[in-house]
């Protein structure tokens, strides 16, 4: 290693992982992707098709009691003009 092309292509070989560890790492937004909190996936389980059908119906009866609320203290029953969602007749939601 003693002409300046070597010493070049050692400094990249070596540290060009280094950099590419830290692209892929911040670059991306790794919550928003595996839709992890501040803690990581805390689950033992993943939820299966039954709990989050459960969980999103638990959901928007929530936000309807919520907008109930909002209308019975008088601002038109709009909750940060969120519109609940209807279940079509495929089982998926509508937004």
């Amino acid at each position: 290693m003693n002409t300046p092309g070597e010493k070049a292509a050692f400094y990249i070989f070596h540290i060009l992982p280094e950099w590419l560890a830290s692209v892929v790492l911040f670059v991306d937004n790794i919550r928003k992707t595996f839709g992890t909190g501040i803690a990581g996936d805390l689950r033992f389980k993943d939820e299966t098709d039954k709990e989050k059908k459960k969980r999103i119906a638990s959901e928007e009866k929530r936000k309807a009691k919520k907008a109930a609320r909002a209308a019975e203290k008088g601002n038109g029953g709009t909750v940060e003009n969120v519109e609940l969602s209807e279940k079509n007749e495929s089982g998926g939601l509508q937004a």
